[in-house]
């Protein structure tokens, strides 16, 4: 009877102990997938910042010939006002692709941090998930220990 009892006990302490570690594993493997999923949107950020900046400094090359064109029809010469006229806005385009840029790697940055703490979660789910399931054999042990 003590060995039935035994067996039981076993058996019980067993199924809880792999189903602590399968549940922490289950979570741990949705967090993994999340944080891969956030390093995958970090660097789609940077990369859409990337195209957002070449679109402004595009745009801002095709404004720089117009101003060109219009100083040129009103005769000023590429010397003096003119000149830092033009100087200064392209100085403003280019801040404004450079913003472009730090707002991407800003939102990268962003989600690599959410990604790191996710896979952190994921390492403490499954450290979790064994000292869990040693507990459990521990219990179980002294549950086998006073038949």
């Amino acid at each position: 009877m003590v060995a039935l009892k035994l067996a039981a006990v076993a058996a019980s302490t067993a199924a809880s102990a792999v189903s602590a570690i399968q549940s922490s594993q289950g979570k741990a493997g949705a967090l993994d997938q999340q944080a891969a999923l956030r390093q995958q949107e970090a660097q789609q950020a940077v990369t859409r910042a990337e195209a957002r900046a070449a679109q402004v400094r595009r745009q801002s090359k095709r404004e720089q010939g117009e101003r060109r064109a219009v100083l040129a029809s009103r005769g000023i010469t590429a010397q003096g006002s003119g000149t830092d006229v033009l100087a200064d806005a392209a100085m403003e385009d280019e801040l404004s692709a450079q913003f472009e840029k730090f707002e991407g790697q800003s939102r990268a940055g962003s989600l690599r941090a959410s990604a790191r703490a996710r896979q952190n979660e994921a390492d403490r789910t499954r450290r979790s998930g064994i000292f869990k399931a040693a507990t459990i054999i521990g219990k179980g042990a002294v549950t086998a220990g006073q038949l």
